[in-house]
């Protein structure tokens, strides 16, 4: 009887990896001949597939010019993180001051220990075009600004002269006077420095 109790579950479970496998099958045939579209991705809720990305691409209505007040230089400090949300604070805060940004740099930390700039971390080529809708970007300032002294002529913005988190006004009010007065500011450190909920909602996209 135990024999024959072994061989039934035995049977069983053979019959059981059976249909398991022809299920599988059949699941595979079934998406490989559906364009490659797998269900397990499909959205199930109609209203849900009407969703955009935020990150959607948003471009001004105006598309900004090289007739404007100057350039912006960003050197953030921090880690990956802060430097990451420096570069998207530096881009806003450009279209904010109708200025061309020099693609930001990140000062070495002896915390982090990371060397990597810009480019090393970025596609360079790929974010300049791809905000040049948005905002100019340059790598490098005109040859006739790189010999400034930027801090003997007023021009550096370091993170004690901007609030934590200030409002775009505080930008306007502080940074915009020097750089139409010497047509380049160079914000040093740039942590946190600009707060989201006042940032206008064109900025925000």
């Amino acid at each position: 009887e135990l024999k024959q109790n072994f061989v039934r579950k035995e049977q069983s479970e053979q019959i059981m990896h059976e249909r398991l496998l022809q299920m599988a099958t059949l699941a595979t045939s079934k998406n490989e001949s559906d364009s490659g579209n797998f269900a397990l991705w499909e959205e199930p809720y109609k209203q849900a597939r009407k969703w955009t990305p935020c990150a959607a691409k948003y471009t001004l209505e105006e598309e900004p010019s090289e007739d404007n007040n100057g350039f912006i230089l960003v050197s953030a400090n921090g880690g990956l993180n802060q430097q990451r949300v420096a570069v998207c604070n530096a881009v806003v805060v450009a279209a904010l001051l109708n200025a061309t940004l020099v693609l930001p740099r990140f000062l070495h930390s002896s915390v982090w220990k990371d060397k990597s700039q810009f480019g090393d971390i970025y596609q360079e080529d790929y974010f300049v075009n791809y905000m040049k809708g948005d905002v100019l970007i340059v790598k490098d300032l005109p040859s006739h600004l790189q010999s400034l002294d930027l801090e003997a002529i007023g021009s550096q913005i370091t993170d004690n002269d901007i609030s934590k988190e200030a409002e775009p006004s505080e930008f306007i009010r502080t940074a915009l006077p020097v750089l139409q007065k010497n047509g380049v500011v160079h914000f040093l450190g740039f942590g946190n420095r600009l707060g989201f909920d006042s940032v206008p909602a064109d900025l925000q996209m």
